[in-house]
Order: C-alpha cells, then sequence, then structure tokens
C-alpha cells in the first residue's frame, strides 16, 4: 500500500474529506437563494434571541464588524430583516425577520407538510405571484421553496409582459419530464427565446415588483374610496390586487352600461375588481365616483350588504 493510499485510508483523512463534502453542499444549497451560510447565523440569531441590534448580533454571532454591515444589507435588500428604530433609543437601528414572511411561510409549510407526508408534490399557482410578494413585502422565496413548493406557475401577462408564464421546478427530479410534456401539449414555441427575453428584462430591471406595487396600491385606493357607500360592502380584506365588494344587482348593470367590465364572483351580487399592473389613478376614481353616483340612484334593491 503507497503512502497516499494508507493517509486516504485514515479516520481523520475520510472526516475532513466528509466535512469538506458537507460544507459544499451547505454552500451551494444557500447560493441557489443568494445568500451564504454565515446569512443564516444572523436569522437564526434574530429567531432565536429576538430583534436585536447590529451590534449585538455581530457579537452573538461572531462575525466581525467589518463584515456585518454588508451581510445585513444583503439580508434587508433581499427582504429577510427589516431595520426599524429601538423605542428605547432612536438614534439604533434594531433588526427584526419579515413578520409577513414568517405568517405565510408558516402556513404554506403545513401545507406542504400534509401533501410531502402523502407521496405528493407541491404546486403554487403563482398567476398573482408578484402581487403576493410585494404585499407581504417578503422575499420571493418565502413562499416558495422554503415552504416546501415544490413547482411554480410564474404569472407574466398578468404582469405586465406581452405573453407567456415561467415554471420554476425547486424539486429538479420533476423537470426531467417536463420538456417532453410541454412539446406533446404544444406550448413549445418555434422561436420560445421571444418568449424568453421579456422575462430577463422585467426580473433583472425589477419591473415585475413594481408592477405588482403599483397594481396592489390601485385597488388598496379603489377599496377606501368606496369603503363607504350605502348598500354596498366589501367581502374580503385587501391583500394583493383585487377588491371584492357586494353591490345592488341594479348597480352591476349600471355600472356594465357605462363601459365597466367585470366578473360576479360570489353569489348574484358579490362581484370581482381587478386592477391591472397599467392602472391608473384616473381610472380608479372614476370607477369610485360613478359607484358613488350609482349608489343613490332611485332604485336599489335587496343585496347581502343591505340585509346584513
Amino acid at each position: 500500500m503507497t503512502a497516499l493510499r494508507r493517509i486516504s485510508a485514515q479516520p481523520t483523512w475520510l472526516l475532513s474529506r466528509a466535512n469538506l463534502r458537507a460544507q459544499q453542499i451547505l454552500h451551494d444549497a444557500f447560493a441557489r437563494e443568494g445568500v451564504r451560510p454565515y446569512h443564516f447565523r444572523l436569522l437564526a440569531a434574530i429567531d432565536e434571541f429576538g430583534p436585536a441590534s447590529q451590534a449585538d448580533l455581530g457579537r452573538r454571532t461572531g462575525i466581525d464588524r467589518s463584515d456585518i454591515v454588508a451581510a445585513v444589507n444583503g439580508l434587508v435588500a433581499g427582504r429577510l430583516i427589516s431595520r426599524e428604530p429601538d423605542p428605547d433609543d432612536r438614534r439604533v437601528n434594531r433588526l427584526y425577520l419579515t413578520a409577513g414572511a414568517r405568517r405565510v411561510h408558516a402556513e404554506m409549510w403545513q401545507i406542504a407538510e400534509v401533501a410531502h407526508a402523502r407521496g405528493m408534490t407541491v404546486h403554487v399557482d403563482g398567476a398573482r405571484f408578484a402581487n403576493a410578494v410585494a404585499s407581504l413585502d417578503c422575499a420571493p422565496a418565502d413562499i416558495a421553496w422554503r415552504a416546501g413548493v415544490d413547482a411554480l406557475s410564474l404569472g407574466g401577462t398578468k404582469n405586465g409582459l406581452p405573453f407567456g408564464e415561467a415554471i420554476v421546478f425547486f424539486d429538479r427530479r420533476l423537470a426531467e419530464e417536463f420538456g417532453r410534456r410541454r412539446m406533446q401539449g404544444g406550448q413549445l414555441a418555434s422561436k420560445m427565446r421571444y418568449l424568453a427575453a421579456p422575462w430577463s428584462s422585467v426580473l433583472q430591471s425589477g419591473a415585475w415588483l413594481r408592477y405588482a406595487t403599483h397594481a396592489n396600491a390601485m385597488a388598496t385606493r379603489l377599496a377606501e374610496g368606496i369603503a363607504d357607500v350605502p348598500n354596498t360592502r366589501l367581502l374580503a380584506p385587501v391583500e394583493a390586487n383585487g377588491v371584492f365588494v357586494d353591490v345592488p344587482q341594479s348597480m352591476i348593470a349600471a355600472l356594465r352600461e357605462r363601459g365597466w367590465q367585470f366578473y360576479e364572483f360570489i353569489g348574484a351580487t358579490g362581484i370581482r375588481l381587478m386592477c391591472s399592473w397599467d392602472m391608473t389613478p384616473e381610472i380608479v376614481d372614476a370607477l369610485v365616483a360613478d359607484i358613488r353616483k350609482l349608489a343613490h340612484a332611485p332604485v336599489i334593491e335587496d343585496t347581502g350588504a343591505a340585509r346584513k
């Protein structure tokens, strides 16, 4: 046996190689999300000890003062933590885990655990995924693979793109047959690059989140404008770019006569008003004005709102 083989057979050598391999696997897993192992140390410290100043985090994690500034900035940019003034000393910022991300992550993980325990995979219909990310102010991963999701259909046409949706597989084994299935389903375009190019632009420029944030803001503006209109009732909180409201049937007909397009979504009088990525405040205000005007029309039928 050669000297090299004798060394390679030593337990210490094998343990050191195993440790290097484990570190590489861990590093690759973090890199897929654009973070590093020391980012996880910071997040774990906040989760265990609660909100803390940047200096306290450095002491607890052992990360050098010269490195922690960049690390924290990266986590803030990724919407994994937020900075808020210390209530006891406004000169100091405390770092918090994103509350919305915590809640949604926990809910989605519960669903994923049930599915995975039964041998099923979890798919998220992400037609309005960008609106959810914008509303929760979280990192996309927080309501995707970190929450146990295996596949995500990422909406493009409802967020400013002329055509095309993206399918994202977090479990790459599920993608092995997808190319063939796409072809069999007639979804393989001869010039696929023309569908892919707009995605590159909106993702790299951040436009996909800007568009979603704007659409959400227009929905909030609409809901606030009609919240106190007589004989109407908001059916759900506004959490993205949709407003669900119960209105009289006469108002539904009158709004359509004025050119407004929408769906009856809940019963005969519950309508869904969606605000698109290119909706303008002027259009929202015009709709609010018409709803307010029609609410005082002489004929108003009984609605769910009126009964309640």
